[in-house]
């Protein structure tokens, strides 16, 4: 999922897929969207209390260069949600006046957070994080060039971004931080 724009809703996943053939392995990328969703609801909520698939389908969830503002950014998770079966990476998101939560994975499994920018949220996770006011427009781009350059190409296991300006590319020297490329 790309280039979306949400405002006052968002995206849940579940897996019910109850070990059907090709539901499993999957590689699930949201990149470059814009959730605002200053209504408090969920931007991204993975799981669920009614999620009765297969225990490990062995699915990755790529997260990256998204801005999210206002409500819950990235929940992960019910109390009977499986979650914690999923590999998850997390990086070059901007958090803008929101709240982050995640699951611990079981043991095989990682939930990798890094190169994101938290502004007034709670719950900030991950490494190599940028601070500071991102400055969005009214087209909630970020404005602040400390976000330019500051992201990471390797978004995780098979994804490397690249140079060279197409929508699934950066400009610069590295990807910007958040939905918009400068």
């Amino acid at each position: 999922m790309r280039g979306c724009w949400f405002e006052e809703s968002g995206v849940t996943y579940f897996n019910e897929d109850e070990g059907v053939p090709g539901a499993e392995g999957l590689a699930i990328r949201i990149y470059r969207n814009v959730f605002a969703n200053a209504g408090g609801g969920d931007s991204f909520y993975q799981g669920g209390n009614n999620d009765t698939g297969i225990d490990d389908p062995g699915n990755t969830f790529f997260i990256f260069n998204n801005t999210f503002i206002g409500g819950r950014a990235i929940a992960q998770g019910g109390s009977t949600s499986l979650v914690q079966f999923y590999d998850a990476y997390v990086r070059n998101n901007v958090f803008i006046d929101s709240r982050v939560a995640q699951h611990t994975p079981e043991a095989g499994h990682v939930h990798v957070w890094s190169n994101n920018a938290f502004w007034n949220t709670t719950g900030e996770l991950g490494t190599d994080n940028i601070t500071g006011d991102p400055n969005v427009d009214s087209e909630l781009s970020v404005q602040n060039p400390a976000f330019h350059d500051t992201g990471t190409p390797n978004i995780g296991p098979g994804i490397t971004l690249t140079a060279g300006g197409a929508f699934d590319q950066f400009l610069g020297t590295a990807p910007d931080v958040g939905a918009t490329e400068y």
